[in-house]
């Protein structure tokens, strides 16, 4: 679950990440991508595997990183990545649908199939 955070836009890194970053170094790609998570940006990473994503925002206290590790089974997406830094934002009946489907937000309906729409779209 996420904590109470205000929340302004949520944005997908199209772009590779280092995935061994953590706060500090996600928060950089985060600045050359011109969002900050204390203004309310929610920042998504897809790691190269497809499998892992890391999802830093802020709040009040500081910077928060959440890191999901999926099956083979439980993800599946056609999640194509960019060789420049881009974020592409989605809209907040998706995000909410992502952040519920890898269990951040609210309670988990189902897996996610083979036409995410909600990452590749």
């Amino acid at each position: 679950m996420l904590p109470p955070a205000r929340i302004r836009f949520v944005h997908v890194a199209m772009h590779k990440v280092d995935f061994r970053k953590s706060h500090q170094g996600l928060l950089a790609e985060c600045y050359l991508m011109d969002l900050d998570p204390f203004a309310g940006d929610v920042v998504l990473f897809v790691g190269r595997c497809r499998r892992r994503m890391k999802l830093l925002f802020a709040d009040e206290s500081g910077l928060w990183l959440c890191f999901k590790l999926f099956n083979s089974e439980s993800i599946k997406t056609k999640f194509r990545f960019l060789s420049d830094p881009e974020v592409k934002q989605i809209s907040g009946g998706r995000a909410a649908d992502v952040l519920r489907r890898i269990g951040l937000y609210g309670r988990q309906k189902n897996k996610i199939s083979s036409d995410n729409r909600s990452l590749s779209e």
